[in-house]
């Protein structure tokens, strides 16, 4: 999904939700792409997962930019260590 998806994909899920709606992604840095790498590499050696979850990481967002990109009914909370969550809440009378 590019950036320019995103505001829309948001307000779509805004739009059918009628209480809270949760989507949670890595946050992107160096640490969690080398301590995921140092955990997973030996315990998974050979295993689509390593190299699946460095590219997860490389390619998710750091709190700053999902917050450019969210509707402002959205909020982007960091949930420690290497994670986010951007949270909507419906209006009352939507529920």
């Amino acid at each position: 999904m590019s950036d320019e998806q995103i505001p829309g994909f948001l307000q779509d899920i805004a739009g059918l939700t009628r209480g809270v709606a949760v989507l949670t992604d890595a946050v992107r840095s160096r640490t969690a792409h080398t301590l995921f790498t140092l955990i997973t590499a030996p315990l998974f050696h050979g295993s689509f997962i390593v190299e699946d979850g460095r590219v997860s990481i490389r390619r998710s967002f750091r709190p700053h930019e999902l917050r450019g990109l969210a509707p402002p009914a959205w909020d982007v909370v960091r949930v420690f260590p290497f994670r986010q969550a951007m949270v909507y809440r419906a209006a009352k009378g939507k529920r």
